[in-house]
């Protein structure tokens, strides 16, 4: 992953939107609640957290492999749940060497959790060469407003379908695919924008949308502390992280995800609408522009799973 100096790489798929505040140089992610309004008949999300159980500081027994680090934060927040890694290619037969197995994984659940990375130094975007859609942008072509319900920002409130946020003041931001490069040929990732109520308009706005973001910060020796405060908890708890040992690296991965169970069969991202929610003025339910992937590229709806159905996301500037 990253060379020279240890990166903490924070990666995001699924339901999100990017909040970017160039005079504070910061990025504020908003997990939404995409079922929040019925209307939508949106599938659940859970919204998880998951990271290398080799690079999470519990005790020091549970890390033996880690250079320790002294006085770390209590109390800690506690994982929900420890699984195996499916990321591992069987080695063939004739191979000596075993797969390579680099742990298991700690899995948490943010609902209604608030998370803060520490790091500072500012934050900003690069390498746009896919974009997220452009929610303020997308609202007001659809007769709704361009700005975020300040509420949804500032806490999770439940008159706003929000369900968690993360909090990043610092790193590089760059919004791409999953795989592989080629996204026209090999993703069918190119989109158009249609009514919610209306899926067989033309499209407009069309382009390439990203299905995942993103996040590198420079990783202090030491390891850092990121907190959660949870509703209704009076003080926040704690997950702290460093890289790994020769083996695993120097870098550490922290993934988010809201993701969808079961989707429709179906080119027309209609679900999406559900991000006008954040809005202060918001569109109607019905007039709201969703995404549609390009039928020039697409003969059955598995080509474009698990790439695009549920996994776009949209951004907006504060």
């Amino acid at each position: 992953m990253g060379n020279g100096t240890p990166k903490l790489w924070v990666r995001f798929h699924g339901r999100f939107v990017f909040v970017h505040s160039k005079s504070a140089q910061s990025l504020t992610v908003l997990a939404v609640k995409m079922d929040k309004n019925p209307y939508f008949g949106a599938a659940p999300h859970d919204v998880f957290m998951t990271i290398r159980e080799g690079n999470v500081h519990r005790t020091p027994k549970a890390a033996p492999q880690h250079t320790p680090i002294s006085d770390p934060p209590k109390p800690e927040f506690e994982p929900k749940y420890r699984i195996a890694a499916n990321n591992v290619l069987p080695r063939p037969l004739s191979s000596v060497s075993p797969a390579l197995y680099d742990g298991a994984r700690l899995l948490w659940n943010l609902s209604e959790v608030e998370v803060n990375i520490p790091l500072t130094g500012g934050f900003e975007w690069k390498d746009k060469v896919v974009e997220l859609a452009d929610l303020a942008h997308l609202s007001e072509k659809s007769g709704g407003g361009r700005d975020l319900a300040p509420r949804c920002l500032d806490s999770i409130n439940p008159e706003c379908a929000t369900t968690a946020i993360v909090r990043i003041r610092a790193g590089f931001g760059r919004a791409a695919h999953e795989r592989p490069n080629d996204a026209k040929a090999a993703k069918a990732m190119v989109y158009g924008f249609v009514p919610r109520s209306n899926p067989d308009a033309t499209p407009i706005e069309e382009g390439i949308l990203a299905d995942m973001v993103e996040v590198s910060m420079d990783l202090p020796d030491a390891g850092v502390a990121l907190s959660f405060d949870r509703k209704g908890s009076d003080e926040p708890s704690y997950v702290t992280v460093s890289g790994g040992n020769f083996l695993m690296g120097p870098d550490v991965v922290v993934t988010f995800s809201n993701l969808c169970t079961t989707s429709e069969d179906s080119s027309v991202d209609k679900e999406f609408a559900a991000f006008y929610e954040v809005l202060a003025r918001r569109p109607d339910v019905d007039q709201g522009l969703v995404p549609k992937a390009g039928a020039p590229v697409i003969s059955s709806p598995l080509m474009f799973r698990p790439n695009g159905d549920c996994y776009l996301a949209a951004k907006i500037s504060v």
